[in-house]
């Protein structure tokens, strides 16, 4: 029992099992027991004492199994989907993809085939319909970069709707003959959303979904609207149907209604949070979208990495001086907070605002507070020498070097601080005494 379940329960599962048999055990002593009446006289009696029970215990128990294997067969597929789906979480781990982010057409494939394996094996599963229409949206989008006709799906819809086509075939001619083959990856997003949303009526994503393909039902702009709205009324705080709210108010001209949405959103996954950073950073400065969106960690950290990696050095320190203040207040206020961890971080923003003296000092407050923890003086090391401080770098370097005899950064820190501090000590002992000046 232990090699598939928790082993604690084999104590009652022992119990239960030992009351069986004992009870079999009873039984059979019972039924083999030879009687003090008069035997049956024929064999009709013999049928009666004899067949008739153990013929009833026989139906009985393929009657048992055919209940068991009915009900245990739906299982069987939901069991069977389980290892893709769990595949499938792995493959997106490493990829560092989600359903919503755009990522490798490669690994968008081999997403997609887990998933297509677990609806295989269960079909009604609303969770993995709705995460592959994700998938196929992201495929098509990728695909139309590299197309003819390199058209978004965005601008897709808006081209559809504005068409103001007589009927749905018109709709269908005229998007056969501008996204040709990848038309097949938006059609098969919506064939899952609708399953979706008819397995799970309260699955607010799947909702989300038809709202981006809804002009493919047909040319009436108010169907999206109508999808935003359920969305809302079954999920009103799921971040990607706050963030596709946020796309049809921008749509109606509602800027404040769409920051109003984009805020909730921007606090959500990490995935949608992603997006907004990229999209509204192109747009708002940077002020004014720390202002507008209130940050949190998390937040600031991604907003930090976007502007990093753009290489927005003045963006950068906006961001890191709005962050210090932030963890500022963090410490005088949470009493609940890593202290020590909230200090690096503190230094390491303090490094990027180019203050190295605030920097040697929140480190050094970590390290008191964490006076064994090796990265923390280490880092202090690293900090003091950058400064020029080596005798002070050569005390925490020698620490961390007990620690660590071999590790090769400590030992260069430690021949910087020691060849900068004997150079200093050389150049005070050749420097000439001052005099005082000559007095007649």
């Amino acid at each position: 029992h232990s090699v598939g379940d928790f082993v604690w329960y084999i104590p009652a599962c022992m119990s239960t099992t030992v009351l069986l048999l004992a009870a079999a055990c009873h039984l059979f002593h019972h039924s083999s027991t030879p009687s003090h009446t008069t035997p049956a006289k024929d064999t009709q009696d013999a049928f009666t004492w004899v067949f008739a029970p153990r013929l009833a215990w026989i139906a009985g128990s393929v009657l048992c199994l055919l209940t068991f294997a009915s009900l245990t067969s739906p299982l069987l597929g939901r069991a069977s989907a389980a290892s893709h789906w769990y595949a499938y979480q792995r493959l997106e781990k490493t990829t560092d993809s989600t359903s919503w982010h755009p990522t490798k057409l490669e690994d968008l494939v081999a997403l997609s085939r887990h998933l297509e394996a677990a609806i295989a094996a269960s079909p009604d599963d609303a969770r993995v319909h709705a995460q592959l229409a994700g998938l196929y949206l992201q495929q098509f989008d990728l695909a139309q970069q590299n197309s003819q006709n390199p058209m978004p799906l965005t601008q897709i819809r808006d081209a559809a709707l504005a068409s103001e086509f007589a009927s749905k075939k018109a709709l269908d001619d005229w998007l056969d003959l501008a996204v040709g083959e990848n038309r097949k990856l938006f059609d098969l997003a919506l064939s899952h959303a609708r399953r979706s949303v008819q397995l799970s009526p309260l699955l607010g994503e799947s909702y989300a979904l038809l709202a981006r393909l809804s002009f493919l039902e047909g040319p009436n702009a108010e169907r999206k609207r109508f999808y935003v709205q359920q969305a809302l009324r079954v999920r009103p705080f799921h971040s990607r149907v706050q963030f596709v709210a946020g796309q049809e108010a921008l749509l109606a001209g509602n800027v404040e209604e769409t920051m109003v949405h984009w805020k909730k959103a921007f606090h959500g996954e990490q995935a949608v949070q992603n997006e907004l950073v990229r999209e509204l950073t192109e747009v708002i400065p940077a002020d004014d979208l720390l202002e507008v969106l209130a940050p949190d960690q998390r937040g600031l950290d991604a907003l930090l990495n976007h502007y990093h990696q753009a290489a927005e050095i003045e963006n950068v320190k906006i961001v890191a001086a709005y962050y210090t203040h932030y963890l500022a207040e963090q410490l005088r206020n949470d009493p609940k907070i890593n202290k020590p961890s909230a200090l690096m971080k503190l230094a390491s923003l303090h490094e990027r605002l180019e203050a190295p003296g605030k920097a040697i000092r929140v480190t050094q407050e970590a390290s008191r507070l964490v006076p064994t923890d090796f990265d923390v003086r280490l880092q202090l090391g690293r900090l003091l020498v950058s400064a020029g401080r080596f005798e002070e770098a050569q005390a925490e370097l020698e620490w961390c070097l007990r620690r660590k005899p071999e590790h090769a950064e400590i030992l260069q820190l430690l021949s910087t601080a020691n060849r900068g501090s004997l150079l200093r000590q050389a150049d005070a002992s050749t420097t000439p005494p001052s005099r005082e000046p000559f007095r007649q």
